[in-house]
């Protein structure tokens, strides 16, 4: 699925923040080595290596156009796919701001990437959970309607992030898990078309984008109808912005020292 950075980052402190909250629960160890899987444009993993300096710090995403934003010669930059990754060594940080969602098998994923850790290491994730609110049940309508054709139907990513207690049971291994859930309200500026549909545009419908691509009036008509939908779900305010309610899970967890 190609990737668009430009569009990814047109709300990139709305995007970053998690991240750097998450960044902030890991506790005080000291990592030899980090993966960040799904780093994206590798605004994050420049963050990991400052707080690390003595780790040797991998940035791992799908994206070769995400990758093509990165720059600097201390962090080692892969082209990977994030859900075939397995560690040649066992890992003393794996840190993920916002690339988990979008695999599947959870409950085989998370205890692989506990197991993948050295003894005291720490797994680090953040992942939207929002797949049950308008952002994701509009477009997952639009396509379910039979005039489209079954490819594009079944294009759109379904719900892969579980309960909490989930996770739970998944990272039961662990010496320590830390798990929350936070309701950011952003605010999306003013735009051209509504400014829901331009949050979802560089992050959920990139698949549906890409496939509809070469087909420029289905992709018009899938746009206006999400965008008829998000005008009637979200709002907007006086001066065309939108108050979006954008929920996320956090889990912290440390293996077991010994």
């Amino acid at each position: 699925m190609p990737w668009d950075p430009h569009q990814y980052l047109r709300f990139a402190d709305h995007r970053l923040r998690p991240g750097l909250e998450l960044m902030a629960r890991i506790p005080e160890i000291s990592p030899r080595s980090i993966v960040d899987l799904g780093c994206g444009t590798g605004s994050l993993t420049h963050l990991l290596a400052h707080r690390f300096p003595d780790a040797n710090v991998v940035g791992l995403d799908n994206s070769q156009d995400m990758l093509d934003q990165t720059e600097s010669d201390s962090i080692e930059w892969r082209c990977e796919n994030i859900g075939a990754w397995h560690p040649e060594s066992q890992m003393d940080l794996i840190y993920s701001n916002a690339a988990l969602h979008w695999l599947v098998d959870h409950d085989q994923l998370f205890p692989r990437l506990l197991e993948s850790l050295s003894p005291g290491g720490v797994l680090a994730v953040q992942m939207p959970n929002n797949w049950r609110e308008p952002t994701h049940t509009i477009p997952a309508a639009i396509l379910a309607q039979p005039d489209w054709t079954d490819e594009v139907r079944h294009i759109l990513p379904r719900d892969r992030v579980q309960s909490p207690v989930h996770y739970q049971r998944w990272l039961a291994a662990a010496d320590a898990t830390d798990l929350w859930e936070t309701t950011y309200y952003q605010l999306l500026p003013s735009a051209d078309r509504h400014p829901v549909l331009e949050w979802v545009k560089g992050s959920l419908l990139r698949p549906v984008l890409a496939l509809l691509d070469e087909d420029p009036q289905a992709l018009d008509r899938f746009l206006r109808a999400c965008e008829h939908e998000y005008e009637r779900a979200y709002p907007r305010e006086s001066d065309g912005s939108v108050v979006l309610p954008f929920r996320r899970l956090f889990i912290v967890a440390m293996k077991l020292n010994g």
